[in-house]
């Protein structure tokens, strides 16, 4: 079984760039498990960062 690695960010999309950046591949070379979108909380109080898991998907061939 293969473990995903959690990723962070400001937005979701921040979290999948830095997931991309890190692992060396492209968004579709990625599946990607959304735990926690974020919020701005009050006036950018309390804020959440995005929460996601990624696993690199397994080559065919």
């Amino acid at each position: 079984m293969v473990k995903g690695k959690d990723f962070y960010g400001g937005t979701v999309t921040d979290a999948i760039a830095e997931a991309c950046q890190t692992l060396s591949t492209s968004q579709q070379g990625l599946d990607i498990e959304i735990l926690e979108t974020g919020s701005s909380g009050i006036f950018g109080l309390c804020r959440k960062k995005a929460h996601i898991r990624v696993t690199k998907k397994e080559e065919e061939g």
